[in-house]
């Protein structure tokens, strides 16, 4: 990947993002928001194992953001952060960890797992996340299982996700 990044621009994309420090520390799955810090404050260089993702979050995030979930604020919901921090975190972090971190009680955070618009935010960030050719590929390639897992979703759920995101693709494509 060609990094072309200086602190300052890594700074304004995370802010253009909406994003906190200590969000985009949990979506790299890092422990300490002074690496970020250290990012963009050019005391240090990201290390090219972060970068395409750290890229990713941004740019993933920044389409999310021109979605209609998105129209009247740029503040993400708890729905929309727990799904965009499930998604890019490559490791499982235990629901009362999750709570903690985003400063809520562990029955809130699964109210809102339980949330029709976590359903939404989820179904919304896969959407985002490819072009309709690209996103027809991985539906064909996902397991519903293995994503109902990572996005703490029931399995019908994502299976009806998925079929809905195929028709709507295959309308597109067409």
């Amino acid at each position: 990947m060609n990094w072309n990044y200086t602190s300052k621009q890594l700074q304004r994309l995370r802010s253009d993002a909406g994003l906190t420090q200590r969000e985009v520390t949990d979506m790299l799955g890092l422990k300490d928001t002074a690496n970020i810090s250290d990012w963009e404050n050019d005391r240090v260089d990201v290390p090219p194992k972060h970068r395409e993702k750290l890229i990713n979050i941004y740019r993933v995030v920044t389409k999310i953001q021109g979605n209609k979930a998105f129209k009247d604020t740029r503040k993400f919901t708890f729905a929309e952060m727990l799904a965009a921090r499930f998604w890019f975190m490559s490791n499982n972090i235990k629901n009362e960890a999750m709570a903690d971190r985003i400063g809520i009680s562990a029955a809130r955070l699964q109210e809102i797992l339980e949330s029709e618009e976590y359903s939404e935010a989820v179904e919304g960030l896969i959407i985002s996340a490819r072009t309709p050719r690209k996103l027809r590929e991985w539906i064909d390639t996902c397991s519903p299982s293995g994503l109902a897992i990572r996005m703490q979703l029931p399995k019908t759920v994502v299976s009806e996700m998925l079929e809905r995101i195929k028709r709507n693709i295959e309308k597109e494509i067409l």
